[in-house]
């Protein structure tokens, strides 16, 4: 690893090209070796100090590192990009040991402060190495170029051509809007969901009836403006990323022909929408099916960054196509419910109880340590975890299972006066020797279905029946009792 002195470093740098040296937030008369072990998640990195070129490159007052220091630290906090490739370098250097230089692209809008301009491409090099500073104490530290050489000719050129092609390869859609809708830019993936409309592949901007862009993205959320806002506010005005899984129709991709759809579709449905609510000039799911035929579920995402072609901030959306996972969950849930109800019909209810808090204590558990991405309704706007509540309310036949002293013990109840009731029919034996086996079935099913209409109209739990015999308990003050 290369070492300087802090004098040396000054001295050849201060009339270079743009550069800043961070030090990092280590233990300065630490051994090496112990240094670059060290888990780096607890270790900064600081700007020390800047030379003339990069105040200027900035727009900042010759030497004044405090404001260089502020820039920096917003830089970080606001750009996620920034935050990474920091975090990244720091853990590159501290934890492999790689004392290579590193460099990557980044997009340059100019010194104006508060102002973008058409961005320019430059390459950043960040380089570790050994200082030494005042009092003879040495820090490893890495020298920021800003503005770095290229390695060869097409370096820059050939970058942005393969990044270029994962966009456009991708299995994916990726599409770019401006913030009033228009498309700029999308992938082939995207082109067969939103027609080739994009300005990159048409001549002409999609207007509506009114003589205004059409707004692509309120077209994606047609009939759920509550998401819309949603999404709006956390991207556009609080810069975070907005991720939900929801169900699209034709027209949410394509409203130029929603007009004729409608037409068509008219005399298909008839919506009765109750007063006063949010969908009473939206059709209903099944009617949207009527009209533009089948929705499929996606996966969106969506992010802000500015258009290096002009400064102004864009929207990026990617979208999954989830749709066959979706219906088998969906089919999933359909039979976990059939096999609550099963279990309900056997099972107490304040057993049932249990299972289903103690299930959703564990999810909220596990929820606390992970992000959990959101499923939203495409009528109500509703969503939720990943692990819905209703989800949580169904058991299964594992959740029974009472694998622990403590479980059994804890599902334990006492109870005062209770009454254990069996019943057997006399000569069954005989009975059953001169009838036959449906004329026996029809008897016990008779007789047993009085009783249960019995026990159920007294709160009397049924236990269970053997053959002839029937057993049920009384005075269990069950939870369901009213």
């Amino acid at each position: 690893i290369p070492r300087v002195t802090f004098k040396a470093l000054r001295e050849v740098l201060n009339d270079y090209e743009s550069c800043t040296l961070f030090l990092y937030d280590v233990d300065p008369g630490a051994d090496l070796d112990n240094i670059l072990a060290k888990d780096c998640k607890d270790i900064g990195v600081k700007l020390e100090w800047a030379n003339a070129a990069h105040f200027k490159k900035w727009g900042m007052e010759d030497g004044d590192i405090e404001a260089s220091r502020a820039f920096w630290q917003v830089m970080r906090k606001k750009t996620k990009v920034v935050d990474l490739l920091t975090n990244a370098h720091t853990k590159s250097v501290m934890e492999y040991g790689d004392l290579a230089p590193k460099r990557h692209i980044y997009m340059y809008y100019g010194s104006e402060r508060g102002v973008r301009h058409q961005a320019t491409l430059g390459i950043l090099q960040n380089t570790p190495f050994l200082i030494e500073m005042e009092q003879k104490k040495i820090y490893v530290a890495t020298l920021r170029e800003e503005v770095a050489m290229q390695k060869y000719p097409t370096e820059v050129q050939d970058i942005v051509t393969r990044t270029y092609s994962c966009f456009k390869y991708t299995s994916n859609s990726l599409v770019i809007f401006s913030q009033d809708g228009v498309i700029l830019q999308q992938n082939p993936e995207a082109n067969s969901l939103f027609g080739m409309d994009s300005v990159e592949m048409s001549m002409y901007v999609d207007f509506g009836k009114d003589d205004k862009p059409v707004d692509r993205i309120k077209a994606l959320f047609k009939g759920n403006d509550r998401l819309y806002d949603e999404m709006w506010q956390s991207v556009v005005e609080e810069d975070r990323t907005w991720t939900c899984k929801v169900k699209l129709f034709k027209h949410n991709f394509r409203p130029r022909d929603e007009a004729l759809d409608l037409e068509r579709s008219s005399s298909s449905f008839s919506s009765t929408p109750s007063a006063g609510s949010d969908d009473a000039l939206s059709p209903t799911e099944e009617e949207e099916e009527m009209m533009y035929g089948p929705g499929r579920w996606y996966f969106l995402a969506f992010n802000k960054f500015f258009d290096p072609s002009d400064g102004n901030p864009v929207l990026f959306l990617e979208m999954k196509d989830i749709h066959d996972m979706q219906m088998e969950k969906l089919k999933y849930v359909a039979a976990r419910k059939a096999e609550h109800q099963l279990l309900q019909s056997i099972i107490p209810e304040h057993l049932i109880q249990f299972l289903v808090d103690e299930t959703k204590e564990r999810s909220n558990y596990s929820n606390s340590s992970s992000g959990n991405s959101r499923i939203t309704s495409p009528k109500s706007g509703k969503s939720s975890s990943r692990s819905t509540s209703s989800d949580l309310s169904l058991l299964d036949i594992s959740a029974i299972r009472m694998s622990t002293e403590n479980r059994v013990r804890a599902v334990a109840e006492s109870h005062e006066n209770v009454t254990v009731f069996f019943a057997d029919i006399v000569g069954f034996t005989k009975i059953s020797s001169s009838s036959t086996p449906g004329d026996v079935m029809m008897m016990l099913n008779t007789l047993f279905t009085l009783l249960d209409d019995l026990c159920d109209h007294h709160s009397i739990y049924k236990v269970e029946t053997i053959g002839d015999a029937y057993m049920c308990a009384a005075g269990l003050q069950l939870k369901s009792e009213v």
